[in-house]
């Protein structure tokens, strides 16, 4: 019988606050030191934003997570355990979509669980639950060159999330997106994180978009990459995806701030 399509399926024994923690981690790339003692942690059901100067550190971070890179010192660690190859409860989505020109959205979303050795009808039946969950009912058999950009993104996330992990992680995913498309799937992705109750740590440049998606915002320094601060931003009234309002402007402010002192800008 196959799986229930995008059924939660948590491990009762994984369960717990902390899900996602960096230990006092450093990391150095042919002598250049990129990371120096980060600490930080993510819980379940959290949606974390990483800001810091361009080149600093961040996309490293989530390579980390994705038990794509090692520390140099320090541990980093997924549900109490040390990461010590591939973070196969972890989702990545990058900036790029990836996606296979030969092979149609069905086949392209479905890849993970072809690979995976899944049977060929539970394959479609889950890629079209999920296809139809991220608006893309009817563009199945589309090839990707027939699609927009957004609607290739979303394509690349339904992809992600096919195989359900439990975590995602986000690298400037709608980064090169136009103003409306990046605001529509932006609340597209905050509805599915609800429902699907995922935990997300996003790299993102974008101010705006860190505080109309995330409960955290942790701010990072220039490289080498230190932890300079968290924004509790779980309670912020009227959140907007197109707009900061004026009773939020205070904590926009604060992140500019940020951004700036690390960037020579004053």
């Amino acid at each position: 019988m196959p799986r229930p399509i995008l059924a939660a399926e948590p491990d009762v024994s994984r369960l717990g606050k902390k899900v996602l923690s960096f230990d006092n981690v450093s990391l150095n790339y042919d002598g250049l030191s990129i990371l120096d003692n980060v600490s930080f942690e993510v819980e379940r059901g959290e949606f974390v934003a990483l800001i810091g100067p361009s080149g600093c550190g961040k996309t490293t971070l989530l390579n980390l997570a994705a038990g794509l890179a090692t520390p140099a010192s320090g541990t980093v660690r997924y549900a109490g355990e040390i990461l010590r190859s591939a973070n196969t409860s972890a989702g990545y989505l990058t900036q790029e979509d990836a996606l296979l020109p030969w092979r149609d959205v069905i086949s392209n979303v479905s890849l993970p669980l072809e690979i995976k050795g899944v049977a060929r009808a539970e394959r479609v039946e889950r890629a079209r639950a999920i296809l139809a969950k991220v608006g893309l009912k009817g563009f199945e058999r589309h090839k990707p060159h027939q699609l927009s950009g957004g609607m290739r993104k979303r394509v690349s996330l339904a992809r992600t999330l096919i195989y359900q992990p439990e975590t995602l992680l986000l690298d400037e995913p709608f980064g090169a997106l136009d103003a409306q498309t990046r605001v529509l799937i932006q609340e597209e992705l905050l509805s599915i994180c609800k429902d699907l109750g995922l935990t997300v740590l996003l790299v993102t440049h974008d101010i705006v978009e860190a505080i109309g998606l995330a409960d955290r915002v942790v701010l990072i320094s220039k490289r080498p990459a230190r932890l300079c601060a968290t924004i509790d931003v779980a309670h912020v009234a009227n959140r907007r995806l197109s707009r900061i309002e004026p009773q939020n402007e205070r904590y926009f402010d604060q992140i500019w701030d940020h951004l700036r002192s690390q960037t020579g800008g004053g």
